[in-house]
């Protein structure tokens, strides 16, 4: 067998393990990555998975070792070359170390030290500079492990060391100080590793002949046990959590090497019921500590072998383990790792050859789902429909079906909706999806697509739904508070009747107006003649997003006012009262005199006399007025020739003649007058009166109905 053919496929048979061997032609092949010196023999007995990583950006970091110190080389152009290495320290003693980027772009070292020691260093500007390396803890009864595994999560980071007693833990992206927990961990564990979940879920894994699993609270501080069953043995494994629409697993790469033997095995351990099963990788039983397992964002698992002529291969399981269908030969070399670039999705292998450290990046071509984003962030209204925009890569069936998965609020797919499907090609595809119509607001939704026939799932989208956001135009769409027009006696409208208007067009919305809650249906433009008064609504939808925005406002057609002027006290009442009562239907002001219009139809306090009584309407449609009488008497007058309050008298009934008889306290009678006179002017018999009260007696005609009347008081003559 050919190892060494390129850009073809051969179907081989190698030690027992079937697989298929894609001798496939990678994008950039062999770039050394150690350009400060030959890399160190450590290498070789490290999982070099954890020796490299990829931010955000893309941007590749590999840390290795030489006689010179440890160094962190980057590639910012997808591995095909590499900038002058970082120094870190020049400490050559120092062991196998871990790399890892959180979500700043931070980058973490860590390694062990003599004494138990744990090291830590960590670059904040991209890996240009790294900070003085130091001693974050000190195991607790450690064993000396040779490597060190780290985890992060939002801010927290998380440290084991491989014969690890101890947790290392920080909650503030590696600054400041680090705490420390002791692990439930079993006395002779040999290879231990954390590993936290897509939803934060931290899990302590550790083997020396019998696995053991633990979930980690930083709430707490605290392990919870998951049994395992059946109880599993292993040693000198490498780890992964893989999580997948078929389910979330940690899977166990077992080396054995003058152990038990089980280089062709590997464990599937269900972190929710802690379920093993057994799973076939490809033969590293030759070599000691010479797999490693990896999982990427989309559910595809990674096993990296050695075999017995120190061939490096890479085979990827898309069924979290049962089966492995594609397999690639790397190269002849010592060991090596993998990392799959987030931005561009390309594989990058990191191996050590003849004491140099190189990658090599196999272009995206193997089972993938790419799921566009849309020119437009998706924030959509419960029971909407669109269409996403996806690309399945090559090696999928033809008859593949997709479907869309929807998470809940939060984010989460443990309980995904299914909104959408479709069977398709390896071709970009569009698929049609349907929201439910009783989703709840929310601005932490996401979407993606899984294939149903395997276990590998697309990026996720961010979708809003019913959020500020997602409503757009129609959050700032409002309507005056109201529409007026007039109509004349005959209830013609003069002029044109009022307009709502929206300013959204028919072609972007659905209209549905209303008036005092009665549908419109005749009515779907974005706007509205006003032909009744009345409230009026109107529903506006979002042909996009299925967004609903309700608004209303009154419309109003006013007429020329009538209105009839009552008096409701009685006559001579010192509180008297007047009320408008319009004979017509509109929204109107009132006036008593010249005095300011006012929303109320009554008038308190009147002063005896005519007066003028308007009613007008608000909105311009019309004014009329009204006089009336208002029958009272002064209650005192000031005889003393200063031209003011010089004669009393009873001057609201002026027109009627009536007589009016004046009396002392007594009951003498000093004077009798009519109304229709200038009134008494305070003497008797030539003599001025003194200063005292005087009582009256009035005959007089009811304004309304002309009955007799009589009315007796008294009022007072001020000197």
């Amino acid at each position: 067998m050919n190892l060494s053919l390129k850009n073809s496929i051969v179907y081989s048979i190698f030690l027992g393990f079937a697989f298929n061997l894609i001798a496939q032609t990678p994008l950039f092949q062999g770039v050394q990555v150690n350009n400060q010196g030959l890399g160190g023999s450590y290498f070789e007995f490290t999982n070099v998975v954890n020796s490299i990583d990829i931010d955000d950006f893309g941007n590749i970091y590999v840390a290795y070792r030489n006689s010179n110190g440890l160094w962190v080389a980057k590639s910012v152009d997808n591995g095909q070359s590499y900038l002058p290495s970082v120094l870190v320290t020049n400490d050559n003693s120092v062991p196998p170390t871990d790399i890892l980027i959180n979500h700043l772009g931070y980058v973490f070292l860590s390694w062990p030290a003599e004494n138990d020691k744990i090291i830590f260093s960590m670059s904040k500007d991209g890996g240009q500079t790294f900070s003085t390396p130091r001693v974050i803890g000190i195991e607790n009864n450690g064993d000396g492990g040779l490597t060190v595994s780290m985890a992060t999560y939002g801010d927290n980071i998380f440290i084991v060391n491989s014969n690890t007693s101890s947790l290392f833990f920080n909650t503030n992206n590696g600054e400041g100080e680090f705490d420390v927990v002791d692990t439930p961990r079993n006395a002779h564990d040999v290879f231990t590793d954390v590993l936290i979940s897509k939803e934060g879920r931290i899990y302590f894994i550790g083997d020396y002949l019998n696995l053991s699993l633990y979930e980690f609270s930083l709430d707490t501080k605290s392990f919870k046990r998951i049994n395992l069953a059946p109880p599993t043995e292993s040693h000198s494994a490498t780890y992964t959590l893989n999580q997948s629409i078929c389910g979330d697993y940690i899977f166990v790469g077992d080396s054995g090497f003058g152990v038990l033997g089980h280089g062709k095995i590997g464990y599937k351990v269900n972190i929710n019921t802690g379920e093993v099963s057994s799973v076939q990788l490809g033969d590293s039983s030759t070599f000691l500590i010479s797999r490693f397992l990896y999982s990427d964002n989309q559910g595809v698992l990674f096993d990296g072998y050695k075999s017995a002529n120190e061939d490096l291969f890479l085979s990827l399981s898309y069924d979290q383990g049962e089966s492995f269908e594609t397999t690639i030969l790397v190269e002849n070399g010592h060991v090596h790792g993998v990392c799959r670039n987030p931005v561009t999705e390309d594989i990058v292998v990191v191996y050590l050859k003849d004491r140099n450290i190189y990658t090599t990046v196999y272009e995206d071509t193997f089972k993938r789902i790419n799921l566009l984003q849309p020119e437009k962030a998706l924030a959509l209204c419960a029971g909407a429909k669109f269409n996403l925009l996806f690309v399945p890569n090559a090696g999928f069936t033809k008859r593949t079906r997709f479907r869309v998965a929807l998470s809940d609020k939060d984010g989460d797919f443990k309980n995904a909706i299914e909104i959408g499907s479709i069977t398709t090609t390896n071709i970009e595809t569009q698929v049609e999806c349907i929201l439910p119509e009783d989703l709840e607001e929310g601005s932490n939704y996401k979407i993606r697509l899984e294939a149903v026939n395997y276990c590998v799932e697309s990026n996720s989208l961010n979708i809003e739904i019913g959020t500020e956001k997602a409503l757009g135009q129609l959050s700032e769409t409002s309507l005056n508070s109201i529409y007026f027009g007039c109509l004349d006696e005959n209830e013609n409208v003069i002029g044109t009747y009022p307009v709502i208007e929206t300013f959204l067009s028919p072609e972007d919305y659905l209209f549905n107006w209303y008036c005092e809650g009665n549908l419109l249906s005749e009515e779907i433009g974005g706007n509205l003649e006003v032909t009744k008064t009345g409230t009026y609504q109107v529903e506006i939808i979002d042909k996009e997003t299925n967004c609903t925005h309700e608004i209303s406002t009154f419309g109003y057609l006013g007429k020329p006012p009538k209105m009839i002027v009552e008096v409701l006290s009685k006559d001579f009442e010192k509180n008297q009262i007047i009320q408008v009562i319009p004979q017509t239907t509109g929204m109107y002001e009132y006036r008593l005199d010249n005095g300011s219009w006012q929303e109320r139809d009554t008038f308190n306090t009147v002063s005896s006399g005519t007066h003028t009584v308007y009613l007008r309407d608000t909105y311009g449609c019309g004014v009329v007025q009204e006089t009336i009488t208002i029958v009272g008497f002064p209650s005192f007058f000031t005889p003393n020739g200063d031209g003011i309050h010089e004669y009393w008298n009873i001057e609201a009934l002026k027109h009627q003649n009536a007589i009016i008889t004046i009396f002392d306290r007594f009951g003498k009678l000093l004077k009798q007058i009519k109304t229709s006179g200038v009134g008494w002017d305070g003497t008797f018999n030539g003599n001025d009166m003194p200063q005292n009260d005087y009582w009256f007696r009035i005959e007089y005609q009811d304004l309304n109905t002309g009955a007799p009347l009589i009315f007796t008081s008294h009022f007072t003559l001020i000197r």
